[in-house]
């Protein structure tokens, strides 16, 4: 009874010092082969500052209005709640809303004369 725990406790101490140190050993470098693989190689090369640059037409998928246009605003004054309706000239529509928020006025609608 004595003999099979004393082989017992050799087998685990050969486990804990010798195999679990190689399994690990063993996994770290398949760890790293797959990071590798996975990098684009223009990516390990020297980087080259900025940021990237997406080529399309300014405003893709936005209908731009010529500059100077005319904007009808319909909303609410903030700090009474009174309807109030204003014609504002912007290039674009957020900048007519813009204009309008920081008149002070709540935009509920927005559209081009």
């Amino acid at each position: 009874m004595i003999a099979v725990s004393v082989d017992v406790g050799y087998v685990a101490l050969f486990i804990v010092l010798v195999v679990v140190p190689l399994v690990a050993i063993l996994a770290a470098v398949v760890d790293r082969m797959i990071v590798h693989r996975r990098q684009d190689p223009v990516r390990r090369s020297k980087p080259t500052g900025g940021f990237p640059m997406i080529a399309g037409p300014p405003m893709a998928g936005k209908t731009a209005s010529p500059p100077g246009s005319t904007y009808r605003i319909a909303g609410a004054i903030a700090a009474t709640g009174e309807p109030i309706l204003l014609r504002i000239s912007a290039d674009t529509p957020t900048q007519a809303r813009a204009q309008a928020q920081l008149k002070g006025v709540i935009v509920t609608e927005v559209v081009k004369e």
